[in-house]
């Protein structure tokens, strides 16, 4: 049973910790225990890293979040695969071909930056892990070596609805994140809405 003001949709995320900080040494255990269930929750999204994790291997993180949604399956719970943000929407595309091809059809949200300036995003990008390359930087509409402006993720947007098939990516939604603040990504979303062709 569900207690008094709790939510019955939850994301389940392992951290980074070397020794597990309790009895689960993953997400899919704490998946696997029944214990969501127990307390109510209907929904548990999951992880995803399309760009990779700084400290495990490709191998290990599919290997994971196949067991993830695997879990979610025999316990009977809904749930989707809330990606890590990044900027290179290629990379992203490519990332969710593979997660089809493996046979994962769980939906996916990816993580978009809201609108923050150049130094924020860096600075988010660093402590998450999300590796930046001139390239993909310029790609997104920033310069590393010209740390100003306010970019937002139009380019990025664009890009994945371009490259997008249903067919090849499935069910796919878009997660942002307010790093500038839920005013300014609000609004923006807003914006985007109203004249996205043009937007930042």
């Amino acid at each position: 049973m569900r207690a008094a003001g709790a939510g019955d949709s939850v994301l389940v995320v392992a951290g980074d910790p070397a020794e597990p900080e309790g009895p689960y040494h993953d997400a899919a255990a704490v998946i696997g225990s029944g214990l969501l269930e127990e307390h109510g929750v209907r929904e548990a999204s999951v992880a995803g890293h399309p760009g990779g994790h700084p400290a495990v291997a490709d191998g290990v993180l599919w290997a994971a979040l196949a067991g993830k949604a695997e879990a979610l399956g025999r316990r009977g719970l809904g749930g989707a695969v809330i990606t890590q943000f990044g900027f290179d929407a290629a990379r992203v595309l490519a990332w969710l071909a593979e997660v089809r091809a493996r046979g994962i059809g769980l939906p996916v949200r990816v993580s978009v930056p809201g609108p923050a300036s150049v130094r924020r995003l860096l600075a988010c990008a660093s402590r998450c892990g999300v590796a930046v390359s001139p390239h993909v930087a310029g790609e997104y509409g920033f310069s590393l070596t010209q740390l100003t402006g306010t970019p937002g993720p139009g380019r990025f947007i664009r890009t994945l609805a371009s490259g997008y098939d249903p067919r090849l990516h499935g069910e796919v939604r878009l997660h942002f994140n307010a790093f500038g603040g839920f005013s300014a990504t609000a609004g923006w979303i807003s914006r985007f809405r109203q004249v996205g062709a043009q937007a930042k």
